[in-house]
């Protein structure tokens, strides 16, 4: 291999490496907070409800023509 091949493998791998750690931690997070405060964890299992899970009307992102 080249070296430039080398090295944007090397950075594919890394941003596996990164992203699989974000979501380890995430995931450990969600299990202390759902088994160890289970009062915090009702609430922000309703604000990500009321806030992440939101329906959104095609109309709010993409004005429609003639309007």
């Amino acid at each position: 291999m080249k070296d430039s091949e080398k090295i944007q493998n090397s950075f594919w791998v890394r941003c596996i490496e990164t992203q699989f750690i974000a979501m380890i931690v995430i995931v450990i997070s969600v299990v202390v907070i759902r088994f160890c405060f289970p009062k915090t964890f009702v609430r922000l299992s309703k604000w990500y409800n009321k806030n992440i899970l939101d329906e959104t009307k095609i109309s709010e992102v993409i004005r429609e023509e003639g309007k």
